[in-house]
């Protein structure tokens, strides 16, 4: 299920999948993409579609920079980090190797995006450290995050950019909240 806001009240659209939808992007009125699952939906401004999305692993955040470019972050099913890549035409898998979680994601264009979540740093509950990716056009790499790896229990769960240099994360760490910011 999605809900469009036209101004005034929002309005229930069906949409085909049979999964849940946890993320979604909309570089335009007529232009959404939403993300769930290894589930990706696009709507064209009428009706929503299901695109074809290669490999497994669970897409939990998408942004988009326009209709022909959008990031999908998750985790795949070897609890592995996971980005998917959609061109306009194909989504295709992109490398971030390591552990962990991509939980959401920012991108200032086709080039620049910044991917947050959380890398496992041993066995147990509270073994998890913030993390955060960038990606430059070619590759995904590792960004030092205040809270590092020495830190237990802690993770980014949202992250907005304004440039490629530009970005702030929320999350927690331990039981407080956590906000950090790139530039």
């Amino acid at each position: 299920m999605a809900e469009r806001w036209n101004g005034t009240t929002w309005a229930i659209q069906h949409t085909p999948g049979s999964g849940s939808l946890s993320g979604v992007s909309c570089p335009s009125a007529s232009t959404c993409t939403a993300v769930g699952g290894n589930t990706a939906e696009r709507w064209n401004g009428t009706s929503w579609t299901i695109q074809p999305v290669p490999g497994g692993g669970s897409m939990l955040a998408v942004s988009c920079t326009s209709a022909r470019a959008c990031t999908a972050v998750g985790t795949s099913d070897a609890g592995q980090r996971l980005a998917k890549r959609w061109n306009g035409t194909t989504w295709t898998v992109q490398s971030t190797p390591g552990i962990g979680s991509l939980l959401a994601v920012s991108c200032t264009s086709a080039r620049a995006c910044t991917a947050v979540g959380q890398t496992t740093t041993g066995s147990g509950f509270f073994r998890t450290a913030t993390l955060a990716e960038h990606w430059n056009g070619t590759r995904w790499a590792v960004q030092h995050t205040s809270t590092s790896i020495k830190r237990r229990n802690s993770s980014l769960a949202g992250v907005s950019c304004v440039s490629a240099r530009a970005c702030a994360a929320a999350g927690h760490l331990n039981s407080a909240t956590l906000a950090e910011r790139y530039s």
